[in-house]
């Protein structure tokens, strides 16, 4: 057993590829299916997720990435909500300098991908489940930040829920690989707030604050209520990240998804997560009751319900 797996955590031995191709692939890892069988007898086999995290050569490199995991395995099995992605444990079968991690899996795939095959879906219902999810989070003892919201890191369970994945796991690959916060080849700056890009200084690498995780959810609301990515008539990465510097916003979509589902009522709101300044920021509590407001608007339009002012006592 790898010398951080608690034993609680160790897969070891109950975990089987069903293909040795994988279904997805990505700069940090390879994810295969596969089935874990408990090794409790009573209890039925499970289709999981095992998500193959790549070798890196440099060995310092790999010292850090295990340490930043070895402290975050206590966090993501200690999580319990229905909004957030089910993390069982890791498993050394399998090759890599890493132990693989061990989820559910979700044959409905992501939020982006879902809302492909299912145009009329109740976006706002998915959007309010990842806002329970982060309002979870944020709200714990010792308060969790994800760091990576997009529509990819969002998967649909078998009842059409929505749950939140791969908590903080990206941007520790990529932190730790490179250094960098940006992964401007990547894309990921479409999503990110404009202090992880800009810094506070020179000497220091941003760190995600709740305040990060608002600017995120705004970018994903958009994406989930338009099926646009952020900036998404800018192909160029590195010209989205100079609009950041420039104070730039992603601009409102006009397709016909955008004009249906995305009202003036939620646009502003996500504008308030857009905010230049972190502190002047809803947190994810008001963001979260905004975005209720809005739902019991549409469901009963006759009688209507206020809509919050996006003032500044919002934090």
């Amino acid at each position: 057993m790898d010398d951080f797996i608690s034993p609680a955590a160790d897969l070891t031995g109950t975990v089987v590829k069903e293909s040795d191709h994988p279904v997805a692939r990505g700069g940090y890892s390879k994810i295969y299916l596969g089935v874990y069988t408990p090794l409790d007898a009573q209890s039925t086999p499970v289709q999981v997720g095992i998500k193959v995290l790549n070798t890196h050569g440099d060995l310092d490199i790999q010292i850090k990435i295990r340490r930043r995991l070895r402290r975050e395995v206590s966090n993501w099995r200690q999580l319990d909500h229905p909004g957030i992605a089910k993390f069982l444990g890791f498993s050394m079968n399998f090759d890599g300098t890493f132990p693989a991690i061990i989820s559910i899996w979700y044959p409905n795939g992501d939020a982006r991908r879902y809302l492909l095959q299912h145009p009329n879906a109740d976006r706002t219902k998915l959007l309010d489940e990842v806002a329970s999810a982060l309002v979870y989070l944020h709200g714990l003892r010792t308060p969790l930040v994800h760091g990576d919201i997009k529509a990819k890191n969002v998967f649909i369970k078998d009842n059409g829920d929505a749950c939140l994945g791969d908590l903080g796991l990206s941007r520790l690959l990529q932190e730790e690989s490179t250094g960098d916060t940006t992964t401007t080849s990547s894309g990921t700056c479409r999503w990110m707030a404009p202090e992880l890009i800009i810094g506070e200084n020179d000497e220091s690498i941003p760190r995600v604050t709740k305040a990060t995780d608002v600017y995120g959810f705004g970018c994903l609301a958009l994406e989930i209520s338009t099926g646009e990515i952020p900036w998404e008539a800018i192909r160029s990465n590195l010209v989205v990240t100079v609009r950041l510097f420039q104070g730039g916003t992603p601009p409102r979509p006009k397709g016909e998804v955008a004009s249906r589902e995305l009202d003036d009522d939620l646009w502003e709101l996500i504008q308030t997560c857009w905010r230049g300044d972190p502190s002047q920021r809803p947190n994810i509590t008001f963001v979260r009751a905004g975005l209720r407001s809005i739902r019991q608007r549409r469901c009963d339009p006759v009688r209507g319900v206020p809509v919050l002012s996006y003032g500044s006592d919002t934090r």
